[in-house]
């Protein structure tokens, strides 16, 4: 395997995934950023690898990675990440999470390559990649982050939202950054769209996507555009955000900020028509 000349590195736990839907059987089935990432990165052509941790045993869950000719560095650890989503329509399907398994935690040296243009953390939740990863990795090239990956922490077996209290430390080391609408509140304390915004550009970051059931936002501080999704079913909403960013990243290695948006938009709305994965 080369250990140079990557375009997109996609950094992050793959996940056993249980579905609930207004407590209906759990449907199983294999998740993480890393997974619906990957697949939303590849139809760009370029140069991708997934570095994920997963127990051996669970092995044939890189099999999609496989057959879809996808490089995959698998670190194969005791435990497999398995989480428990659940969706409800009192809660107008907003997602609730538990965990019941976690694979540990990432280091510097779990990443062997030395060089890339794009570096993703697609963690799951706090503790999965520590903050100082992201500091090694501003040094070898750019840095993208889902937020997700600091806000999410857990709660005994359940997962909640707080504030990231290292932001205004690391923020401006990330050249793109990641949130849904209710996490950028969370992480900004503010309300509007363009108040989001404007607080995350002064903290540092270069380019901010935020996401929203009714589409996507990019922003590079000078210019903000926007694209809709299209209507969808709550079984297809998994991985909406992973898509659109892995998407968005893959693209933006080589062309504008509005065509890369257009580009994830696509992309997003083809996955959201059917649960699982993008596939061409």
């Amino acid at each position: 395997m080369p250990i140079d000349n990557y375009d997109l590195i996609l950094i992050g736990n793959l996940s056993k995934d249980i579905i609930i839907i207004d407590n209906k059987s759990a449907r199983t089935s294999s998740g993480g950023s890393v997974y619906y990432g990957a697949f939303a990165a590849k139809p760009a052509g370029i140069q991708l690898l997934v570095i994920t941790k997963l127990a051996l045993q669970d092995y044939g869950m890189l099999g999609d990675f496989w057959q879809h000719a996808i490089p995959v560095l698998p670190l194969f650890c005791r435990h497999t990440t398995v989480m428990e989503d659940i969706f409800e329509k009192r809660a107008n399907y907003s997602r609730r999470s538990r965990i019941l398994s976690l694979a540990p935690p990432f280091s510097a040296e779990d990443i062997p390559v030395e060089s890339a243009n794009i570096y993703l953390i697609a963690g799951l939740l706090h503790g999965e990649i520590p903050e100082s990863l992201i500091g090694e990795l501003s040094g070898r090239g750019k840095v993208a982050v889902d937020v997700q990956a600091f806000l999410r922490r857990p709660d005994g077996p359940d997962l909640v939202q707080e504030d990231w209290r290292e932001k205004e430390i690391y923020l401006p080391l990330v050249d793109f950054f990641k949130a849904d609408l209710d996490e950028a509140k969370i992480l900004t304390g503010e309300d509007s769209l363009e108040a989001i915004l404007e607080k995350l550009h002064a903290w540092g970051v270069k380019e901010a996507m935020i996401t929203d059931n009714p589409g996507v936002t990019v922003s590079d501080g000078k210019a903000i555009l926007f694209s809709p999704f299209p209507g969808y079913t709550v079984e297809s909403r998994s991985g909406r955000g992973d898509t659109c960013f892995a998407s968005y990243l893959s693209w933006r290695t080589k062309h504008g900020l509005e065509e890369s948006l257009q580009h994830a938009a696509r992309i997003t709305s083809k996955k959201l028509r059917r649960p699982g994965p993008y596939l061409e």
